[in-house]
Formats: C-alpha cells, sequence, structure tokens
C-alpha cells in the first residue's frame, strides 16, 4: 500500500468506532484549531478522514477555527492552503482575551472547539540541544507550551493532541494538563509502523476534559488509555519500498528541487558556520564507547572543509553539510559495518 489515499481509508476501514463519531456530530461539523502545526498536517489527515468515511456513506465534516504560527513562510502555506478565519501569529499570547494575527490586527480569540492539535516549539528539549530547559524555565518551550495550555484552560475543548520530540518532558505536561482537570495519556511512536516506510519517532500526548467527560458519565483517565489501547492496534507496519513513493529519476522537478535545495544549503552553510567542537567531545565518546576508531570511510572529511562521498552520491547535497553531519555519517557507517550490514545498500 503506498498511496495516501488508501491508507486513510484502511484506517477508517479498521476503526468502525468513527460511525458512531459521526452520529454523535448529527450533522454538524468537528471545529478544530491547530497551534504551531506548520505544516496543517492535522487538517490534511482530517480531511482524508472525511473524504473516506463519505466514501462509505457517512457524514465527517470538519471546520478549521484558527491556526497559530509564527514563522513567516509558514504563515504564508498556511494561509495559501487553508485560508483559516483567523490566523494568530504568537501562541504565547492565547492566554487572553484577544491576540495579535499574523497580519497585524488585534481580535477575539475563538474558544468554541472541539479538538486542539498543537506541536509547541521542541528547542529547549532537544537532545541536540546541550542546555536542555525545563517545561517552567522560561525559555521558548516552556513559553509556547504555557501559552498554549493558558487557552486550554480558559476554553476547554474537548480533546488535545500534543505532539513534540521524545526527549520532552513528559511526565511533567502530563502533571500540568491534570492541574487544569486533563487526563492525559503520553506515548512514542514511529512512522514506520504505521504505513510509511520512514522511521521518524515522536512523542505524542492525548488530552481528554475531565469536567466534560463526567457530565457524560464518562471516565476521562479511562478514555486516555482506550485511545492508547486503539492507537497502538492500528499499527500496520510499511508494506511497500521507499522507491514506490518516489518520482522517477529524470523527472525535472527533481532536478530543479535539487539545484534550489543545494543553493539554499549553501547560503545556510556560509551564514550560519556549526561549531564542531561544541560536538566533538560527544562523537568522540561514541567512537571510543564502539570500539569505531578514528577513520571516515564514507565521507573522508576533514576539518579545512573538504568532503568526498562516493562517486554514486549527490556530491553537491553533501558539500552543503555541516562537519557535524558528516561525522555523525561515518559513525554510523562504521557502526554498520560491525555488524556485517552496508547501510548503504537499499533494496
Amino acid at each position: 500500500m503506498a498511496s495516501i489515499p488508501d491508507m486513510f481509508a484502511d484506517i477508517v476501514k479498521r476503526m468502525p468506532e468513527l460511525e458512531k463519531v459521526s452520529k454523535h456530530l448529527n450533522g454538524r461539523s468537528l471545529r478544530v484549531a491547530t497551534m504551531c502545526s506548520g505544516t496543517e498536517s492535522p487538517l490534511l489527515a482530517l480531511g482524508m478522514i472525511s473524504r473516506a468515511m463519505a466514501a462509505n456513506g457517512h457524514t465527517f465534516k470538519v471546520e478549521h477555527v484558527f491556526s497559530c504560527e509564527i514563522e513567516p513562510f509558514k504563515q504564508a502555506y498556511i494561509e495559501r492552503n487553508f485560508s483559516p478565519p483567523i490566523l494568530f501569529r504568537d501562541v504565547c499570547e492565547l492566554g487572553g482575551s484577544k491576540a495579535t494575527t499574523a497580519y497585524g490586527a488585534l481580535v477575539d480569540i475563538p474558544g468554541n472547539v472541539d479538538l486542539l492539535v498543537a506541536g509547541t516549539s521542541c528547542v529547549d528539549f532537544s537532545n541536540l540541544n546541550n542546555a536542555r530547559l525545563g517545561i517552567d524555565a522560561g525559555g521558548e518551550s516552556s513559553n509556547t507550551f504555557h501559552g498554549m495550555l493558558n487557552w486550554v484552560k480558559r476554553h476547554r475543548p474537548a480533546v488535545v493532541i500534543l505532539e513534540n520530540v521524545c526527549s520532552a518532558p513528559w511526565k511533567e505536561i502530563v502533571l500540568k494538563l491534570q492541574t487544569i482537570d486533563y487526563a492525559a495519556q503520553p506515548a512514542r511512536f514511529d512512522t514506520k509502523q504505521y504505513y510509511i516506510p520512514h522511521t521518524r519517532t515522536r512523542g505524542y500526548c492525548v488530552a481528554f476534559d475531565s469536567r466534560a467527560a463526567k457530565k457524560q458519565g464518562l471516565d476521562s483517565l479511562r478514555l486516555s488509555e482506550d485511545w492508547l489501547e486503539r492507537v497502538k492496534n492500528m499499527a500496520r507496519p510499511a508494506s511497500c519500498p521507499l522507491d514506490t513513493y518516489l518520482l522517477e529519476g529524470d523527472d525535472p522537478r527533481i532536478w530543479t528541487a535539487r539545484a534550489k535545495l543545494v543553493q539554499d544549503a549553501g547560503v545556510d552553510r556560509r551564514a550560519a558556520k556549526t561549531d564542531w567542537g561544541r560536538c566533538e567531545s560527544r562523537h568522540q565518546k561514541e567512537r571510543f564507547n564502539k570500539e569505531l576508531g578514528s577513520k571516515r570511510p564514507m565521507t573522508g572529511w576533514d576539518e579545512s572543509g573538504f568532503c568526498q562521498p562516493p562517486d554514486y552520491a549527490w556530491g553537491d547535497w553533501w558539500k552543503t553539510q555541516v562537519e557535524r553531519v558528516w561525522d555523525l555519517s561515518d559513525i554510523l557507517y562504521l557502526t554498520f559495518a560491525q555488524r556485517g550490514i552496508d547501510p548503504l545498500f537499499k533494496s
């Protein structure tokens, strides 16, 4: 299975409980808001679920209430492709009654939302950050999280879905949600276990409004546990190789994109030289612990900025990368070599 619509059709087929959602909504739209979603993948996914359910004779409509995104180019993407009624600029402002839009206007913040999907900043939680900060440390990740939390506390959507790096302080996040009467369950998922032949591991947390659940005679903690069990049961490992998803090698779109990527990467490399010294000790420790030696068989890079990847590799791209990427590639290559595996081989 390599068609995205087919994947969502399969999800709907394997999740008959979605029919109950359709009946519960009784023709009205599911009101959805997003914060820091970047590409609005939640809305794209909900749209595909809606179409798959319609093909089976069930109504599932989605209403986009608002988005919030601070990156200008992402704002442009969202505005161009989704045209939300309101596009807010800064999630940190959403705890009040009014906030600034991407266009600079001060408007009322909507609150009648069924589902919030948020992917607040991960910069302070990432393993790549040598000075990681906690959930209350006042950094970018802390501020965006609390901005989201303040909106949730004020407007109380029935369901909240949070996404972040696996190293985010998930226990603390759950405790913060519990203080405002939300029952939450964190989990870690990998895309390769869900249709896609690509590894991307992320942490997720789904929270249910305990007050609203109680009015319906439901246990919000049990709802969060049921969610985790159902998602685990939905696992379907990728069944097609990566090539199935790719354009042909001579497609003009590939050549255009490659040229643009190399050009942009070269500018980024010149504009922001990475301090190799910040990573070098960590890489040396990894080599020592795994007895990998000091050779660089895959990239042949040196401190002068020289890099010589295999002749069949995309040389222009490799030469725009930084020392950390080069050395990590060599470490991975040597690690696999110890196990008798050639990581450059593709089936």
